[in-house]
């Protein structure tokens, strides 16, 4: 078993905090990307209560918590609005710095980054390959 979050015997999303942890972060880490300008204009108009609970939802299942996710994929949910790998780069700090920030461990929330990189590709626009 390689996989960091399977040591001990909690599960990523208990090492973060659980529920109450999550959902804090949540609501923060969109504070910061509502005032980033590079990110920010991404989210005009968009329900912000709703895509805090689908985002809390998405990460509580996919850090092992307990719950089911009935959003669309990354990729439906992100076609065509133009994302590019430095979106998603500063979208990835964001959630770092803001994991950080609620004093969640730092190995715990490296692991968050690193999946929330791979995942993010997903979401990158098709027509802003990067190679």
């Amino acid at each position: 078993m390689d996989n960091p979050s399977e040591s001990g015997n909690s599960s990523l999303f208990e090492q973060l905090g659980g529920a109450e942890a999550v959902d804090r972060a949540i609501g923060e880490f969109y504070r910061r990307v509502l005032a980033d300008e590079l990110l920010g204009p991404f989210f005009a108009g968009a329900d912000m209560d709703k895509l805090a609970r689908m985002q809390t939802e998405f990460f509580t299942v996919a850090l092992g918590g307990e719950g089911a996710y009935a959003g669309m994929t990354l990729t439906e949910a992100h076609r065509g609005r133009g994302i590019e790998q430095r979106h998603l780069q500063r979208f990835t700090e964001h959630l770092l710095d803001t994991m950080l920030s609620q004093g969640m461990p730092a190995e715990a929330a490296s692991e968050v980054a690193d999946r929330v990189t791979l995942l993010g590709q997903d979401v990158l626009d098709a027509g802003a390959e990067s190679g």
